[in-house]
């Protein structure tokens, strides 16, 4: 199964985001209890592998001082250059970067660059739209993710939000 690992937090369920969304029209759109910032793809893992990571994961988070943030600045085409999504972006910072680092760092995991976003809906996205929104962030829980197979995304259940794609294998207070 392919997992990640993402920062959650109840301020993706906020109806800014939700307009921003009503721009690509519903169906395309994620749900928004399943709003994420994605910190690390691990790729495809076991379950026995899953247990490692939760493992890991734990003992990380151990040692990590507690409220980390982000500053959401703008919603637009991501990646910028390719605008295959609708994401809310904005920079990284030390917090996000070391908790990132310290992820990868103990499990093995490599780090590609990469530019914070919530992705709010599935593209292709045309155009250059750019709508700010510059909005502090606290994340309230770490979460490792599975994709779901192909067959258990037409399994779920039709709503006015794009199927989802992944679920939860564990989530961690921050």
């Amino acid at each position: 199964m392919r997992v990640f690992i993402a920062l959650s937090s109840p301020q993706f369920e906020c109806e800014a985001l939700d307009q921003a969304c009503d721009l690509w029209g519903q169906g395309r759109s994620h749900d928004p209890a399943d709003r994420h910032l994605t910190l690390l793809f691990l790729d495809e893992q076991t379950y026995e592998q899953c247990q490692a990571i939760e493992q890991t994961v734990t003992a990380v988070l151990a040692n990590m001082p507690k409220g980390v943030v982000w500053q959401g600045q703008y919603i637009g085409a991501f990646p910028p250059d390719d605008g295959r999504h609708w994401a809310w972006q904005g920079p990284s910072n030390g917090a996000l970067d070391r908790l990132r680092g310290e992820l990868a760092l103990g499990l093995n995991a490599p780090i590609e660059p990469w530019l914070p976003h919530v992705t709010l809906a599935y593209g292709p996205i045309e155009g250059d739209h750019h709508v700010p929104l510059n909005s502090e962030v606290r994340f309230h829980q770490l979460v490792l993710y599975r994709s779901l197979t192909q067959s258990e995304r037409q399994q779920t259940a039709e709503t006015m939000w794009a199927n989802v794609r992944y679920v939860s294998i564990r989530g961690w207070e921050i």
